[in-house]
């Protein structure tokens, strides 16, 4: 794979790159964040509509509105004629005190098949290249318990554990505990 292109999203379908998300992601992708997005329900599992949750999550962040709430969308393409869709990451950037300090890797989707190619690493350092030149400090992350690749992707670029989130269903019991 020759070496991708890496830009903030500025005139890219949300439809489009939702499409790709939705294309691109398994159960193992589904955190807590996924689950208060209404991306996925509360036992992990897709909401139906997921294009149209995400291309309107998508629609927001790549707007004025969503940009001024810190919000960028970017996108990895092939760099031949056919500006092939190979990646796309949410960030969001938090201002603290007036400045921007930490920012938040919602989202890193790559196309199935460019998974190992270096993409991902290419990605995230473009990611966090761009957030230093904004001043951010630190960059957080989440993914699912059971995203074991994800896990080992983050870990190898230096991602540690700062909590754990749990869940309890409520109104059902467990005659177990």
């Amino acid at each position: 794979m020759s070496q991708p292109q890496i830009q903030w999203s500025e005139d890219d379908d949300p439809a489009e790159l939702a499409r790709f998300f939705a294309a691109n992601v398994d159960p193992t992708y589904v955190s807590h964040g996924e689950v208060e997005d209404g991306r996925a329900d509360a036992d992990g599992a897709w909401v139906p509509d997921l294009e149209d949750v995400v291309t309107r999550e998508i629609s927001w962040a790549s707007g004025p509105e969503g940009r001024s709430a810190g919000a960028r969308v970017a996108v990895a393409c092939s760099t031949d004629s056919d500006r092939e869709l190979l990646g796309l990451a949410l960030v969001r950037v938090v201002e603290s005190s007036g400045r921007p300090t930490l920012a938040w890797l919602d989202d890193l989707v790559l196309e199935r098949r460019a998974r190992g190619s270096g993409l991902g690493r290419a990605m995230v350092g473009w990611v966090e290249r761009e957030l230093a030149s904004l001043g951010v400090e630190r960059v957080f992350l989440e993914c699912g318990h059971a995203n074991s690749g994800a896990q080992r992707f983050f870990d190898r670029m230096q991602f540690r554990p700062t909590s754990i989130v749990l869940s309890k269903r409520l109104g059902v019991s467990d005659a177990g505990e």
